[in-house]
Order: structure tokens, then C-alpha cells, then sequence
């Protein structure tokens, strides 16, 4: 069976759902193209671990790949196979303040962004599989070199427009089952 793989944080792991399996943009959008769904979503996960996400799963013919781009300022080390430590602006843990009192920098931020997401697409290009490019609104596009493939159906439109999660951090099953029957409308127009 034709798969859909989604990729990206935790919007897209389903937090703060009442029941993530039944309730994703990913698990909705996978039940209108009447595929599997796999959902390789990671709660807090940067654009790197997305990317790096990406780059080490194993496709399959026919795999459709959305990949849904999140915050720019997020970042991860990466400290052995499946071990990392999650960097972002609102996090206390001593890495992350650490990391933006002395290493961030807009300009180095953006450049590593469109390196790692410009590196995952490519590899998804040379092995053949068909991907689409998701984002939570159109300004984080110019945050990408790679222009191709891109869903204009922004997520901070239904994630505004419906009620929010359980944990009233993140978009709730409303939104998201509104939200992927709008990607899917909408490559449906593409066939």
C-alpha cells in the first residue's frame, strides 16, 4: 500500500491531541488520498533534526513525503544515532540558554536553515520521491532556497480559526482535519 510519510514538529506529531493517531493534519490528509499513514513527527524538533529526520529513513515506491518547516530559531545537536538535545528561545535548559547567549545569530540561523532544508529535499529528489513542502506561514518560506513543491495552505490560518488543543498551546482536531482537507484539495487540483 502507498504511503504518506509527514515530517516536522510537534503540530505535526499531534501534541496536545486527545487521541494523535486519529487526530493529525497527516493522519486526516492520509485518509482523503486513502493511503497508510506514517508520522515521523518530533515535539520540538528544529529544522536540522527534520532534515536529518528525513535523510536517514528508508522510502519506499510510491512513499508521498510532507514535510511540514518549522521555526527558523529552533536547532538541535545531534549527539549520536538517535540521541539529540532539542534547542529552542524558550527553554531553560542550560544548553539552550547557553547556545543563544553566545552562538546564535540571525544570519548564521538562516544560513544553517536553508542548508539543512535545501540538503533534505535534494536527497529526497535523488531517490526519486515525491515530496511536498508545508509551512506555518508564507514569511517562513523565504527560509527555504528550494521553491519547489510548495502547499501554499498555511497553518496559522487554522490554527487561529478553531479552537486550540487540550494543552491550548497547539492547533486542535478541528483545525487539523480542515487543514489537510486543504492540502489535499489542493494537490488534488495538481493530478
Amino acid at each position: 500500500m502507498s504511503r504518506i510519510i509527514t515530517f516536522g514538529c510537534s503540530t505535526t506529531q499531534g501534541e496536545g491531541l486527545e487521541f494523535p493517531n486519529l487526530e493529525t493534519w497527516g493522519y486526516h490528509l492520509s485518509t482523503y488520498m486513502g493511503m497508510e499513514h506514517l508520522n515521523l513527527g518530533i515535539a520540538g524538533a528544529s529544522n536540522k533534526l527534520i532534515s536529518y529526520t528525513i535523510n536517514n529513513f528508508i522510502y519506499q515506491p510510491n512513499d508521498i513525503v510532507f514535510i511540514l518547516w518549522c521555526n527558523v530559531n529552533r536547532y538541535t545537536i545531534l549527539k549520536s544515532e538517535g540521541e539529540y538535545n532539542k534547542i529552542y528561545p524558550l527553554s531553560e535548559s542550560k544548553e539552550s540558554v547557553l547556545y543563544y547567549k553566545h552562538f546564535h545569530y540571525d544570519v548564521d540561523q538562516i544560513f544553517m536553515n536553508k542548508a539543512f532544508t535545501s540538503h533534505a529535499i535534494q536527497n529526497l529528489e535523488s531517490n526519486g520521491v515525491k515530496y511536498y513542502q508545508l509551512f506555518f506561514n508564507k514569511e517562513l518560506e523565504e527560509f527555504v532556497d528550494c521553491k519547489k513543491n510548495i502547499i501554499p495552505v498555511y497553518l496559522s490560518y487554522f490554527s487561529k480559526k478553531y479552537p486550540l488543543a487540550i494543552d491550548k498551546l497547539h492547533m486542535g482536531k478541528e483545525g487539523n482535519e480542515e487543514y489537510a482537507k486543504k492540502i489535499y484539495n489542493y494537490i488534488s487540483n495538481l493530478l
